[in-house]
């Protein structure tokens, strides 16, 4: 570095300095101070990055807990060890209503699987049959009494229809109700019907069916609930032949004492005609016995005819009573 610099005095110049300098040791502290100055920089972006990554390490690493323990609970695994609340900032507020909730599924679970066990083993005990089939009418389930009255095994009638093992003529009336239930028409229907076992018999079943809803309200599942009333029906229809032979019965007898009535009736007009007939006979048996008793006294007399009823007109319906009498005097 070779520079000249004017020297004042006052206001005027007096003369000039010539400054000769190396530039070598500047130009190395220089670079010096640079290389410095960016090492230092590298550092300090180094531990500042270092720093940065540990932060964001500790916030992720709690969020990556959070968003796994989620996960699991998703995909139904709900015993989880609580998660750790390092700081009560936002991520401990959010860990800490993790845990209640996590723990409120728990309970809420736990009950809901005792319900259920319940639930199933009324269904299971029950001593009537349920079983429960799609919208199609393809069987899913059936307790063990329904398999007992039929005969089948529970997955051998997921394999069939209510048709299958029900009368036909009697299934076309059970569709038609179920129609009503899908029109939302009526909410259950109840109905007598034949059900088919294993073996080729049949059974009579009361069956009582209603649907079962989605959480939007579409029908998703047929439940029906049959009662066996095979021996009620049988008493049922030997109690109907005993009231009908009854009924035969009671009209034979009224029969009868109608008849009877007739005949009745006709012999009170017979002993009222006899009776009518009964009088004129006694008279004429009386007038016989006097003209008798006037023979054999001997007092038979035209006197005696006089006293005698004059004899009617003839009718052209009657003939004439005819008396002829021998008489002859008294000795």
């Amino acid at each position: 570095l070779d520079t000249l610099f004017p020297v004042f005095s006052g206001d005027k110049t007096i003369g000039f300095t010539r400054i000769i300098m190396d530039n070598a040791p500047l130009h190395a502290n220089i670079l010096r101070l640079i290389a410095t100055g960016i090492t230092y920089a590298l550092i300090a972006i180094f531990i500042g990055g270092v720093i940065a990554w540990g932060i964001m390490r500790a916030v992720t690493s709690r969020l990556e807990q959070l968003t796994h323990a989620a996960e699991q609970i998703a995909e139904g695994e709900t015993e989880l060890p609580p998660l750790p609340i390092i700081k009560s900032d936002e991520i401990g507020t959010l860990s800490r209503a993790f845990n209640i909730m996590s723990h409120n599924i728990r309970e809420n679970l736990t009950l809901l699987k005792e319900q259920k066990a319940k639930l199933s083993a009324v269904i299971e005990h029950s001593p009537v049959g349920i079983v429960t089939a799609d919208i199609t009418g393809r069987l899913l389930s059936a307790n063990s009494m329904f398999c007992r009255m039929t005969g089948f095994a529970e997955s051998e009638l997921q394999e069939r229809t209510i048709a299958d093992i029900t009368d036909p003529e009697e299934h076309r009336v059970n569709e038609t109700l179920a129609g009503t239930l899908i029109k939302k028409e009526q909410s259950s229907f109840s109905m007598e019907k034949r059900y088919y076992r294993k073996d080729g018999s049949y059974f009579w079943g009361e069956l009582t069916s209603t649907l079962l809803y989605d959480n939007k309200g579409h029908p998703v599942y047929r439940l029906g609930i049959i009662t066996d009333i095979t021996e009620k029906k049988e008493a049922r229809n030997l109690l109907e032949q005993r009231v009908n032979q009854e009924i035969s019965k009671r009209r034979e007898q009224e029969q009868l004492l109608i008849q009877q009535s007739k005949m009745a009736a006709m012999g009170e007009m017979m002993s009222a005609i006899a009776h009518q007939w009964r009088q004129p006979i006694s008279s004429i048996s009386l007038i016989v016995q006097d003209l008798e008793d006037a023979q054999h006294f001997g007092e038979l007399s035209p006197a005696i005819f006089s006293n005698l009823p004059k004899r009617r007109k003839t009718s052209r319906f009657t003939k004439p009573l005819r008396m002829s009498c021998s008489c002859s005097p008294a000795s």
